[in-house]
């Protein structure tokens, strides 16, 4: 054997990976290219994936704005309503109680004639 560090089969390390560069050199240059080129289009995944996400959050906040602007108007519209209608009750017991008053009044006023012509 020679002063060289051998394995079993008589060849030194350096030479094994001499040997092993020659032998699958290329194929490892194919292996590490590929791998590359899916890195790549794993991050421009990535990258699409978080565009689109984010304008989902937009679409999501744009959405959640617009209900809060009908909701309000609704509620506006709502309390309008109901003023309004309020006041038209309010209105319409006010005229009822003032017709009771003039009808009790016109009551009395004839029952105090009635009263005046038996006597």
């Amino acid at each position: 054997m020679s002063g060289k560090n051998n394995n079993q089969n008589g060849v030194a390390p350096g030479e094994l990976n001499t040997i092993r560069e020659i032998l699958m050199g290329k194929q490892l240059g194919d292996v590490e290219t590929k791998f590359a080129e899916l890195e790549n289009r794993l991050e421009a995944l990535r990258q699409e994936v978080f565009t689109e996400l984010e304008e989902v959050k937009n679409s999501i906040r744009n959405s959640n704005t617009d209900v809060k602007t009908e909701l309000s108007q609704k509620f506006s519209s709502l309390e309008n309503l109901m003023i309004s209608n309020t006041k038209k009750t309010e209105k319409e017991i006010i005229q009822s109680k003032d017709n009771m008053n003039t009808e009790l009044a016109q009551l009395f006023i004839d029952f105090g004639k009635k009263l005046m012509d038996k006597k």
